[in-house]
């Protein structure tokens, strides 16, 4: 082993230390070669860390810290049960509001028939990311220019339905685009579209208007 440079005798990581270290844990040392180290647990599980990870986790063995939260604590779930400082409290309305809108907006939640009966627009446009410039295809209640601002670039076609029609005929056309390959999603957006997916599309659209 290759010591490091420039350390005192004393502060050394010498391989007998890392080896009482992992005694002290149950674990056998396999190789230590700076900055990695392999271990092999009591379990019989082999693994390799960095071993500034290995000497500040108190279990770094993956296999034993699965089977240890595997186990039900019911003492844990008691306790949480009598204080849970969230017990009794929710949220004002204006804010259950708030959170609905926005859930409404991201197409993930669970219409009522009274919401899918208010007006809606599904939506296909060309607009601007962090990523850069994408297709995308949704459904808002908004207006285009209050959902993405500046971030619009063009729109190629609009509907205007219920709500509910809206999303019934977005996730049909997502679903039909998704197993063609051409649905994707770049780190902020889902619900992208390649264009090589964009005639299908503007025909399906169009096409009700016939």
């Amino acid at each position: 082993m290759a010591y490091p440079v420039g350390k005192p005798a004393h502060n050394r990581l010498t391989e007998e230390r890392m080896e009482r270290e992992c005694a002290s844990r149950n674990h056998t040392l396999l190789e230590l070669k700076h900055p990695l180290i392999k271990v092999r647990c009591h379990c019989g599980n082999e693994y390799e860390q960095k071993i500034h990870s290995y000497r500040a986790a108190k279990n770094s063995c993956k296999r034993c810290d699965s089977q240890r939260k595997s186990k039900p604590r019911p003492e844990h779930s008691r306790l949480m049960r009598e204080n849970n400082p969230f017990k009794g409290k929710q949220h004002t309305p204006e804010v259950c509001e708030l959170i609905r809108q926005q859930r409404l907006d991201r197409g993930s939640w669970r219409y009522t028939p009274e919401e899918r009966g208010i007006p809606g627009v599904l939506y296909l446009i060309r607009y601007l990311d962090e990523a850069g410039t994408h297709f995308k295809l949704g459904i808002t209640k908004k207006t285009l220019q209050q959902r993405f601002g500046p971030k619009l670039i063009s729109i190629l076609h609009l509907h205007n339905a219920t709500l509910g029609e809206c999303f019934d005929l977005e996730q049909d056309c997502l679903r039909y685009c998704k197993q063609q390959g051409w649905r994707y999603s770049s780190p902020t957006t889902t619900e992208l579209i390649h264009p090589d997916g964009l005639p299908y599309l503007l025909d399906r659209l169009t096409a009700l208007y016939l």
